[in-house]
């Protein structure tokens, strides 16, 4: 039915795309029929993107040259959803340096 590809035709980038709520927002558009570009710092095997790369969301660089090789790929970016996140198994949560997730969570968010 085509009322439920809403996003047809659209291209989609998201962050933190192997696992969690990146993932389900990777698996959810593809359903909705856009063309998906996933990448986190951690590997992935999933069918919910068709360009996956790992990468570090601090690296700038790697981060332009994913957006320039998304770009040629396919033509433009339309949708940005960004979930990079560091927290740690809640059996650990009382030992955890939190300012760890700093670097990667609060400027991601604010930059991106």
């Amino acid at each position: 039915m085509a009322s439920d590809l809403r996003l047809e035709g659209k291209v989609a980038l998201v962050t933190g795309a192997a696992s969690g709520i990146g993932l389900a927002c990777c698996e959810r558009f593809k359903r909705e029929g856009s063309s998906v570009i996933g990448l986190d710092i951690n590997a992935a095997e999933t069918d919910a993107c068709e360009l996956f790369r790992q990468l570090d969301v601090t690296d700038l660089a790697a981060q332009q040259a994913l957006v320039t090789d998304a770009v040629t790929q396919f033509g433009r970016i339309d949708i940005f959803s960004s979930w990079p996140q560091m927290m740690p198994p809640l059996s650990l949560a009382r030992r955890w340096p939190w300012t760890a997730a700093t670097p990667r969570d609060i400027p991601t968010a604010w930059w991106s």
